[in-house]
């Protein structure tokens, strides 16, 4: 599970790239198509930083979901599970 270190490290990354963002736009925009690259790969890399941690997080939880999912659907079915719902 992520911690809380982890969790605020995520938000100031993921603050950043924000703000990286919306500079490169402006970058874009004047053309300055050095610098756009320069700040293209370092959104990348950022980008890279969150997902590893992020990633294994909502594999955990959408499996999760998905059994929740299927529960649901088998209770909630007509047929007892027998088919899927429409």
């Amino acid at each position: 599970m992520v911690e809380d270190k982890q969790l605020k490290q995520v938000l100031n990354i993921m603050n950043t790239l924000l703000e990286a963002s919306e500079h490169l736009s402006g970058l874009v925009k004047e053309r300055e198509l050095n610098q756009s690259v320069f700040m293209f790969s370092s959104i990348v890399e950022g980008f890279g930083a969150i997902d590893s941690v992020l990633t294994p997080t909502q594999v955990k939880s959408g499996e999760k979901r998905k059994k929740r999912n299927r529960a649901t659907s088998f209770v909630s079915c007509p047929t007892n599970g027998t088919r899927k719902p429409a």
